[in-house]
């Protein structure tokens, strides 16, 4: 009995509205065979674009909270002028040696070496493993925020 109600509710819905208003939302289109699946419709040229426009790449949650937190606790420290300098490079910049880190703000490498001691005794910077520095060609330490 439920079955014939249901039917009748449907021929009064077609009869009010229409066959194609009946029809399930994932049908095939109107007029195609129904043994061929239908083919997605290409994309415009703007939305091309801004597909081609979008990141690629998405920082990861982990890569965020680590970030969040390194410049929690680098506020937290209160850092002098040097050490923030060198904080701030690698901040924005990523991985980079002494010698490199020395020619961007200007300052001797061994000075450099010193706050990169002081902010790993803080727990600001990390070891970013060895590799050629651009400037000496040497393979050396690299230094990255934690």
């Amino acid at each position: 009995m439920t079955s014939f109600s249901k039917n009748n509710l449907r021929a009064d819905h077609i009869r009010r509205f229409g066959q194609a208003s009946g029809t399930p939302l994932f049908d095939s289109v109107v007029g195609a065979r129904h043994d061929v699946p239908a083919s997605p419709p290409r994309p415009t040229e703007i939305q091309q674009a801004r597909f081609e426009a979008a990141p690629k790449a998405i920082p990861t949650g982990n890569d965020t909270k680590r970030l969040a937190r390194t410049i929690q606790l680098a506020e937290a420290v209160h850092l002098a002028e040097d050490q923030q300098k060198v904080f701030e490079l690698l901040l924005n910049e990523g991985p980079m040696t002494n010698k490199e880190m020395g020619e961007r703000l200007g300052m001797d490498a061994s000075t450099i070496s010193a706050r990169n001691n002081e902010l790993r005794a803080f727990g600001l910077i990390k070891d970013a493993g060895k590799r050629q520095c651009r400037i000496t060609r040497m393979i050396v330490h690299a230094w990255d925020i934690r």
